[in-house]
């Protein structure tokens, strides 16, 4: 379709409503990308084209909307645009990374502007922003295809940022799809991409205005799958080229490779109540993973029958079901 829409359904997977929220990204890998954020009677979402809308869900109607990224100059990457809002405070923030500004917030209720940051450099990546907590030190971290950074939610001025394309070549398209949003633990903080770009985990200082270098791990190069983190190890996929990867573990402290599995190839990864839920992109393989960091530990898998195009979409665990889609089938 070219209009995207927002949907609610019933636990039996029958359509409540739906609204119509704007126009979808055309160009490439068409349709649907960012996830909805819900807070009382109100949703926030962007879509692939950065027309950012606030909906009353009980209504269904837009409470207000703005197109973040012809307002603010962002350039957009290959694929358009795939965060998903962050709610912080009375704000919504989103990153419409260009030569005007990196990251904006809007108040929540009112969709009126409250800051917009200095620009880091970059485009826009496919990372949502999310909210670092440690002692007394709390920020944004965001990225665009040049750099990650932190933002003081209150101001909107750029703490620091870690140049991540020094480690890769940024006049190629290799390292410009970034697309992990940070894994952090008390100071420290992981960050990921594919295209062999290492994985680095970042130390914080103690004030929280800089971070330095923990470890780097060649290797552990996460396309677009995401990691999880479960106890003092990290899991998920690595890259080898868009169609091929490995599934591995590596070590909190010290970026050691634990193990690499050839199952199939890369893919999605979240976890739930000890295990790791892991869905490999090419044929739709699903598998039941035991956190080990010893050995690849599978105890069932499944294959996904329903859909259509690569098998991209991020898996959902809620209420005790496991929500997987693939092109335009929910199951």
């Amino acid at each position: 379709s070219d209009v995207s829409k927002r949907h609610s359904l019933s636990q039996d997977a029958k359509i409540i409503w739906q609204v119509p929220h704007g126009s979808a990204w055309q160009t490439s890998y068409t349709s649907s990308r960012p996830s909805a954020v819900r807070e009382y009677r109100r949703a926030y979402l962007i879509s692939g084209i950065g027309e950012l809308v606030c909906l009353d869900i009980k209504t269904r109607f837009k409470i207000w909307s703005v197109n973040v990224d012809s307002t603010y100059g962002a350039i957009w990457d290959t694929h358009g645009v795939s965060e998903t809002p962050l709610l912080v405070d009375d704000l919504v923030v989103c990153t419409p990374s260009g030569e005007q500004t990196t990251m904006v917030a809007f108040n929540k209720y009112s969709g009126e502007p409250v800051w917009e940051t200095v620009p880091v450099g970059g485009r826009r990546s496919y990372v949502s922003p999310v909210l670092y907590k440690y002692g007394n030190i709390r920020y944004i971290l965001g990225a665009s295809t040049w750099s990650y950074f932190a933002v003081d939610p209150s101001t909107g001025r750029v703490i620091w940022s870690f140049p991540y394309y020094l480690l890769g070549d940024r006049d190629t398209e290799r390292g410009t799809l970034i697309t992990f949003t940070p894994i952090y633990r008390e100071d420290e903080i992981f960050i990921t991409t594919g295209y062999d770009y290492p994985a680095v985990m970042l130390k914080v200082s103690g004030d929280g205005n800089s971070v330095s270098e923990k470890w780097r791990c060649p290797t552990f190069d996460n396309h677009h799958g995401h990691v999880v983190r479960m106890g003092n190890y990290l899991y998920g996929s690595n890259w080898h080229n868009n169609s091929q990867g490995e599934w591995m573990c590596v070590d909190w402290e010290t970026g050691k490779v634990m193990w690499v599995k050839d199952w199939y190839t890369k893919g999605n990864i979240i976890s739930a109540d000890g295990m790791m839920y892991i869905y490999e992109e090419r044929q739709g393989n699903v598998g039941l993973l035991q956190a080990d960091p010893l050995k690849f530990n599978l105890k069932g898998s499944f294959r996904i029958q329903g859909g259509t195009g690569p098998h991209w979409a991020h898996p959902v665990i809620h209420d005790g079901f496991l929500l997987i889609r693939h092109g335009d089938h929910l199951m």
